[in-house]
Parts: C-alpha cells; structure tokens; sequence
C-alpha cells in the first residue's frame, strides 16, 4: 500500500474508533508508523518559512544572521542537518547553485526523517528549474555552460525521491517543456508518455496525449519543407492516431484548439510523402510501382492535394514538378 493511501486509511480508522490527537498531526515515518509532530515542530518550519524567504533576496549575510537566530530559539531541534541546510541556503543566496545542492543532497541522503527534508527537496526544485531555463554552471572552475543536463538529471532525482507525489510530476513535466523549448521533439514525447503511463487520467492524461500528438508532429516538421517527404513518416502516423484518440475522448477540447484542421494537414502531409515516393519509381522507370502508390493515394487521401496530382499520374498526364507541394 503506497504511504498516502497507508495514512489515509489509518486516519480514517481513529476517526471510526473516536479516538483523537490533541493539538498534534501525525507523520508517517519511513517504516510505515505514524508518529506525533509536535507543536514545537510546526512553530520551528514555519520560522524556516520566514528565514526562506529572506533567501530570494540574495543578501547570504542576513541570511546566516536570520538562521543563527532561530538556532538559538530553537536549540532542540537544530542539528548536522540544520547546519547542512543553513549551508544551502547561504550558498543559494550568493547563487553558488552547485555547493548549495551538495548540502542538500547530505539531508536527502542521510536525514530523510528530518523536518527539513521537504525544505531542501523544494529547493533542489528551484535550483533545477533555473538550470532547464539556461542558468549556467561553471565547469572545471573556469568555463560556464547552461546546466540544461545538470537540470534534466536533477529533476530526475527529485521525481524519484518524490515518487508517487505532486512534486515528482511536476519535476516530469519540466523535464518534458524543457525539450520543447529546445525543439527536442522526440525526446519531449518519451517524457510525455511517462507522464501518461503514471499519471495518465484526468486533466494530466489529456495534457499528456495532446502533448504526445503535438510533439511527434513537430518532430516532423522540424524538417526543413523541401526535405520532409524524404524522411521518416512514422512521426505522422503517430501523431494523426494520438489526435484521433483525443478527438474521440475529449471531442469539445478538439473542437474548441481545431484538432480536425491539424489531422487534415498531417494527412496532406503523409500523402504528399507517398507521392514523392512514386514519383522516385516513375524516374527509376518502374510505371508499375509507381502506380501502385498513385492508387493506394487516391483510395486512402482522396481529399488531399496529392491525390489530385496521383489522379492525373493514373491518366498518363505528365505533372510538372513544380505543382508537387509539401
């Protein structure tokens, strides 16, 4: 049983036996136990809270001040991993990203039961972010590169030490923008569909699909014009069978983005490649292949610009090459 659904269920049976908690929450530990969380606790994070904030500032001297402060408050609850966080959080106020992640990867690796694991995790998330957006990262202490990897791998952790939570499908789908903006078409699909194979229902499943058709049609298209036909078509195949699946499951969202335009492009498209296809037969001078796909064009696409073209191929007249159209 996944550890929300453990927690749920054992909430829901002290509520049946009338048992309570006073002015405590409970937390499941990483053995499956519910344990208190004290008052102190909650007092303690959020003053944590507080002194984050001071961090967005980028002042690393008002920040040391502002943790020392509450380590004084709060003696009880302070230790290696309190120190290791307040390490992180002067490191990020300077912008040092990369010392900053090393101390909060000693609490995610060694303190995943403290109070300040969420803490780090959600700044780990911020540090990645800024790398997906082209933050740059020193390299051998003298060369910067943008940390677009070193984004990719830490979202990737962060997913996995989140497993099952908001948090990890937030961290998949800037992975899967990220390759958009990059015009990684075929790398953003592979992201959307793990999305779709984990969270694949509800508004997240329909994002995904619609972001598996875009993608792989895009992988098409990032072709120059007058070379597509030259390429691969299987991105069009699968692109035109994720927008009719979208289509069928959620008919007002494809009518309200013109779903049945694109289809009709993608369609023009495939067989415009088929006839170019043909075409090559014609000039190896195998008319017998060559009509095969004149047919097959005009039976499947008989809408589209290529089966005209295919039509007057069959009739024996000669196109010019100037009316193809990709």
């Amino acid at each position: 049983m996944k550890p929300y659904v453990r927690t749920l269920a054992v909430a829901v049976m002290l509520l049946v036996q009338g048992l309570a908690v006073s002015q405590e929450r409970l937390r499941l530990d990483d053995s499956g136990v519910l344990s208190p969380v004290s008052l102190e606790d909650d007092r303690f994070l959020l003053a944590v809270s507080e002194a984050k904030k001071l961090v967005t500032a980028g002042n690393a001297k008002a920040v040391k001040a502002a943790y020392d402060k509450l380590k004084q408050d709060y003696p009880s609850l302070a230790g290696d991993d309190y120190d290791l966080f307040v390490e992180g959080e002067v490191q990020f106020a300077r912008g040092k990203f990369t010392p900053a992640v090393r101390a909060y990867d000693k609490i995610l690796n060694e303190h995943r039961k403290s109070p300040l694991y969420e803490a780090a995790l959600d700044r780990e998330f911020q540090i990645a972010t800024a790398f997906l957006e082209g933050r740059k990262k020193s390299v051998l202490l003298v060369f910067k590169l943008r940390g677009y990897d070193e984004g990719i791998k830490m979202m990737d952790k962060i997913a996995e030490r989140a497993s099952d939570t908001p948090l990890a499908l937030r961290a998949n789908i800037a992975v899967a923008e990220h390759y958009e903006r990059r015009k990684l078409f075929n790398d953003a699909h592979l992201r959307w569909a793990e999305i779709d194979a984990e969270w694949g229902s509800g508004p997240i499943g329909k994002d995904a699909l619609l972001a598996m058709a875009r993608n792989k049609h895009a992988a098409y298209n990032v072709k120059p014009v007058a070379e597509r036909p030259l390429y691969d078509g299987s991105p069009l195949v699968s692109s035109r069978s994720y927008y009719v699946r979208f289509s069928k499951v959620y008919p007002e969202d494809a009518d309200r983005i013109a779903v049945d335009e694109t289809l009709d492009e993608i369609d023009e498209q495939i067989a415009f490649k088929q006839y170019v296809t043909a075409q090559y037969y014609i000039k190896a001078d195998k008319v017998g292949a060559a009509n095969l796909y004149f047919d097959m064009i005009v039976r499947q696409w008989p809408n589209t610009r290529a089966a005209q073209l295919a039509r007057r191929a069959l009739a024996g007249e000669i196109v010019d090459e100037n009316e193809d159209e990709g």
